[in-house]
């Protein structure tokens, strides 16, 4: 808009001076109007400027605190990755190291103590004996 405005300028000059070349004059009052009416409009435009600029400086400063908590997202997510890796591979190292827990599930190698104790519960001699 600054832009045109210098290039309105321009052509006001330029059309002021052939004006002038071929002996018609233009009044005084008509280059105060044009010089007022443009010094208003620039007077807008610097006042819509400064709050354009104060508009983006706040955008620019949401942007940053959604870029850091994108940030903080991502290293969460490679946070999380790292561990079920990590996780991943103790269970390997365990499974090398005291076979596959598929195998010999923990809950078969209890049955019979379970078996044992919960007899007690269908039977009043064996809960005497367990007791």
């Amino acid at each position: 808009m600054m832009d045109i405005l210098r290039a309105l300028e321009k052509l006001r000059k330029l059309r002021k001076e052939a004006a002038g070349r071929k002996g018609v004059c233009p009044p005084p009052s008509a280059d105060e109007a044009f010089e007022s009416q443009v010094e208003s409009l620039k007077t807008l435009l610097k006042n819509r400027t400064e709050l354009y600029e104060a508009e983006e400086r706040a955008l620019r400063v949401m942007l940053e605190g959604e870029q850091e908590e994108e940030r903080k997202r991502e290293m969460e997510k490679k946070q999380k990755k790292e561990r079920e890796k990590l996780l991943q591979q103790k269970r390997e190292i365990d499974s090398k190291l005291f076979g596959d827990p598929d195998e010999f599930p923990l809950a078969d190698l209890l049955q019979p103590f379970r078996e044992y104790y919960l007899q007690a519960e269908h039977s009043v001699a064996a809960l005497i004996q367990i007791r």
